[in-house]
């Protein structure tokens, strides 16, 4: 599926594609990163605001991930390999992986956001990623559940 969004008649404009987990960013035909959107963005100061925020929270969003992954990843190895697993680094790991869910959307609005700006202020057709997380009390536990 590919969303874009559409500048008049520029060269310029960023096209944004719809990928697992995110987006994809590109500008005549090449990939952006978001240091390379910020550093292009700087003309346009409310696009660069909002692409600011997006970009602070990368590096936060990919710890979470990356040691969410290897705590939930560690005891399912072990367990594969005959060990004893530690299930306790598991949920951490899992909780870890549950904080990056909200981060990631807020990059992917803000980013959003800035693509639209910075494409001459029209709307972006980038669909709305709403998020509603709760913790539910079942009959066996507690539940985290979260809709997108």
């Amino acid at each position: 599926m590919s969303v874009s969004t559409f500048s008049q008649t520029t060269n310029d404009s960023i096209k944004v594609t719809k990928m697992f987990g995110g987006y994809k960013f590109e500008q005549n035909g090449k990939t952006l990163t978001y240091s390379k959107m910020l550093e292009q963005m700087q003309s346009n100061p409310e696009a660069y605001n909002y692409m600011k925020k997006a970009s602070d929270n990368v590096g936060l969003a990919t710890v979470f991930s990356y040691a969410g992954g290897f705590l939930v990843g560690w005891p399912i190895g072990t367990a594969m390999g005959g060990g004893k697993p530690n299930w306790s680094l598991a949920g951490v790991g899992g909780a870890l992986l549950c904080i990056t869910i909200p981060i990631s959307s807020s990059i992917n609005k803000n980013a959003a956001k800035a693509v639209a700006l910075y494409n001459g202020g029209q709307k972006s057709q980038i669909p709305n990623t709403s998020l509603d997380m709760k913790f539910k009390m079942k009959a066996d536990g507690l539940a985290f559940v979260v809709n997108f």
